[in-house]
């Protein structure tokens, strides 16, 4: 790549991220606290970030196009999922938590203990 091209790249990089920052100063305000919202962002970008990281330790035959294109997919569906929880406030489905079929006295400790303490099942 010539000295002129790698100029133009970094200016329409340079553009690029100064309208994303620009966005994001806007938005801000509307999406509640700074410590949330960074924690959703990070993990956001860095799961599709590690499964590349990951992918490339353990699959070495795997090439630059196909981990490029896999971590772009992840990326697009974190990036989707984040902002329809943080912009749009969509709520999701809390899975059903209940013990009331349970025996009585039974708690989640109980529950907790029996599945770490499975050596002591006789049949």
């Amino acid at each position: 790549m010539s000295t002129v091209a790698k100029g133009r790249v970094t200016c329409l990089l340079a553009v690029l991220y100064g309208f994303a920052t620009m966005g994001l100063a806007f938005v801000a305000g509307q999406l509640g606290s700074i410590f949330k919202v960074t924690i959703t962002v990070i993990g956001a970008f860095g799961g599709a970030l590690g499964g590349a990281f990951i992918m490339g330790i353990f699959i070495p035959c795997v090439e630059k196009v196909g981990a490029s294109v896999g971590m772009l997919a992840g990326l697009l569906s974190t990036a989707l999922l984040t902002y329809q929880s943080l912009a749009l406030k969509i709520p999701y489905d809390i899975l059903p938590g209940s013990i009331e079929n349970c025996p009585s006295g039974t708690n989640f400790t109980m529950v907790i203990n029996m599945a770490n303490n499975t050596s002591n099942v006789t049949e």
